[in-house]
């Protein structure tokens, strides 16, 4: 099934939740349901607001990264719509920088890129980058993981919006999966 953005694309909401009503190429209608709530918003698009060419181009720019993770279209797709999403309405969150080791400087990521995160307590997540320097100087990223435990006070899901300093993230697993040393 091949997708082609524009084709009848459109935000929605269904239980609450932000949505995108597209059309296949071959016509087929779909419904792909975000991990974001109305109450996560900053900006609410209006029921029926058309994706636009803003909308595919920053999809483009995920959807790149993405594939480098070898997910299937259709993960790829899905992850790509939340980032937008996440890009475009969602309420930024509040810096997290203090739960994460500086593993990172010098290193430059544009929007798309797939980098890593190492937390104090030995965790590792993954995640999309969404804005390399917002207005606050931070980087915005989307969590890729099902779940990460940053510590016993913060975990965060997939979808989530980590605001981070950029030498905290580096290259996608750079460092392994073996991290282990913890601070306190």
């Amino acid at each position: 099934m091949k997708f082609t953005p524009l084709n009848d694309w459109k935000w929605s909401y269904k239980d609450g939740k932000l949505i995108m009503l597209l059309r296949s190429d071959e016509g087929k209608l779909f419904s792909f349901t975000t991990h974001y709530r109305r109450v996560d918003l900053m900006l609410e698009p209006e029921d029926g607001q058309k994706f636009c060419v803003a909308d595919a181009n920053l999809l483009t720019d995920y959807q790149e990264g993405l594939y480098t993770l070898n997910l299937s279209e259709g993960g790829c797709l899905d992850l790509g719509i939340n980032a937008v999403a996440c890009e475009r309405y969602v309420r930024p969150s509040s810096p997290v920088s203090n739960l994460f080791v500086p593993m990172g400087a010098g290193y430059r990521f544009g929007r798309g890129s797939i980098v890593s995160l190492y937390s104090k307590q030995g965790n590792i997540g993954d995640c999309l980058v969404i804005n390399e320097n917002d207005q606050d100087n931070l980087m915005r990223l989307m969590l890729l993981n099902v779940e990460f435990k940053a510590n016993r006070d913060f975990v965060f899901t997939l979808g989530s919006m980590l605001r981070v300093r950029a030498d905290l993230a580096c290259p996608y697993r750079a460092m392994g999966t073996q991290w282990s040393v913890r601070y306190a």
